[in-house]
């Protein structure tokens, strides 16, 4: 379903809306995270601009969401959120690869 004024899917009114059930059952349905509207803004990219959706931003974010993506007033999503410390917990926890090496044959002493 698209809004064809604004090419909004569902995915983005569930997003703007903070609607977390309906989210996550769009995105378990194949929804995308990452689709721009007629802004460039992307479900991910609305829900930083509001604390009440940061549950609804996590889970897209785990879901493969992009805060780095640039709208068309160029904006991603730090800027949007005004570089709120959720949004850079949010990143930290869920976005950025981990640089943990998971070894093969770990070794636990030398003896």
């Amino acid at each position: 379903m698209k809004d064809k004024e604004k090419k909004f899917t569902a995915l983005h009114y569930a997003a703007y809306y903070a609607q977390y059930d309906a989210l996550k059952e769009l995105v378990r349905m194949g929804a995308d995270p990452n689709m721009p509207d007629h802004d460039d803004n992307t479900p991910t990219l609305l829900c930083c601009v509001d604390p009440a959706q940061e549950r609804c931003l996590k889970y897209l974010c785990q879901k493969g969401g992009d805060l780095k993506v640039i709208n068309a007033d160029g904006m991603d999503g730090f800027m949007l959120g005004q570089d709120r410390p959720a949004i850079h917990n949010i990143y930290e926890q869920v976005a950025r690869p981990s640089n943990v090496k998971k070894l093969r044959n770990p070794r636990y002493g030398a003896f």
